[in-house]
């Protein structure tokens, strides 16, 4: 007999695809999100989901309009009688501000943190587990070792993205009660698919990147970029993170515990800029230099693209990796090991090539977008 599940951030580029394979599982999912632009949330999240798999969309599954700044996240009392009358198994908790710019600062915290909140009365009130999606980078500028648990404070965090999703993992500590917890914190993730326009994480390089070629007049260009030794930046493929998660959610061995969602074999940052920027026809040399002159290098050509907009949001989004490009974590997955078994490291023998597929894929999908626009005029 199948789960039934209350899920924020449902309509994202992970919660879409979650709730996609706990529907196709049999699962029952209850969605909690609010309306946008004028566009209701069950409009939103019927789009999102028939863009990963139009098969769910003739499932029955129930939504309701929500506002994650009132108490219950401002559920009607007849939504909460409905709710309640259900045997409910948990609420996933994927809703979530992704912004590394400065000026979200505000809104990353009231969303990460003070709704959370709201949802953690929800849970609590409900008496029911909560399923939380945090990020491998609460960990800020610490290098080494991450181990699954509650950390102590960072020296620094790189943006307040990562500061608020810190908080968010303390929040939930010290608040949930008996119903218990299970915290996930996936690395950068990518989607082997590209079923959607991607615009956060990785593939805003790779937006940058289309966006740069389409404003260069020549065909083919080689440039220097220095690269620090032993490094690499952790994509991890969100069809696995999905598997993972669902498996390790149904463990009771797994309440009230952290679990790592990354990649044991990451690529090497100096192989992952080339193969980035050669999809593009952009030939990058890669040579090594010290982690802090590298990021030194990366703000004085961000600065200096200010007044070049071709270049500007490429380095920008550049400049905003500088850390995650030139640092090296290793995250422990003994959690994972422990519920799951080291079978779980089978599901990352892939090849080299495989990131070139999904580097070439979004740039299939983006050619089509254009091709599409254009033929709309």
């Amino acid at each position: 007999m199948g789960k039934t599940y209350l899920m924020t951030g449902g309509n994202g580029f992970l919660g879409s695809r979650l709730s996609c394979e706990l529907i196709k599982r049999g699962d029952r999912i209850i969605f909690l999100g609010r309306s946008k632009s004028e566009i209701s949330f069950k409009q939103r999240l019927v789009k999102s989901l028939f863009q990963i798999s139009s098969d769910v969309i003739g499932y029955n599954f129930v939504v309701f309009e929500t506002d994650q700044s009132k108490k219950y996240l401002g559920l009607k009392e007849e939504e909460l009688d409905f709710i309640k009358s259900n045997k409910i198994d948990g609420l996933w908790n994927l809703s979530a501000n992704l912004s590394f710019d400065d000026k979200d600062k505000d809104n990353v915290f009231f969303t990460n943190n003070k709704c959370l909140e709201n949802i953690l009365e929800l849970v609590n009130h409900l008496n029911i587990p909560l399923y939380h999606i945090s990020t491998a980078y609460v960990s800020g500028r610490k290098n080494g070792l991450i181990l699954e648990k509650i950390l102590e404070y960072p020296p620094v965090f790189n943006n307040h993205y990562e500061e608020s999703k810190f908080k968010a993992e303390k929040l939930i500590l010290n608040n949930i009660k008996d119903n218990g917890f299970v915290i996930f914190r996936p690395s950068i993730l990518i989607d082997p698919l590209n079923k959607t326009l991607n615009s956060f994480g990785y593939y805003t390089i790779l937006q940058s990147l289309y966006k740069f070629k389409k404003n260069i007049n020549f065909s083919k260009i080689s440039i220097p970029f220095p690269c620090a030794k032993k490094t690499a930046l952790n994509l991890m493929p969100v069809d696995i993170a999905v598997l993972l998660m669902i498996e390790i959610s149904l463990k009771k061995e797994s309440k009230n515990k952290i679990f790592h969602l990354t990649n044991p074999n990451p690529l090497p940052t100096s192989d992952l800029i080339r193969k980035t920027f050669g999809a593009f026809e952009i030939n990058v040399f890669t040579f090594n230099l010290f982690p802090s002159i590298i990021r030194g290098v990366l703000w004085f050509f961000y600065k200096l693209s200010l007044i070049n907009k071709s270049t500007f949001h490429l380095m920008k989004r550049l400049y905003g990796f500088r850390y995650y490009i030139t640092t090296m974590s290793i995250y422990s997955v003994g959690n994972v090991e422990l519920i799951l078994g080291k079978k779980v490291r089978d599901f990352f023998e892939f090849k080299s090539s495989y990131y070139d597929e999904v580097i070439i894929s979004y740039i299939r999908r983006m050619d089509n977008y254009h091709e599409s626009l254009h033929s709309k005029k």
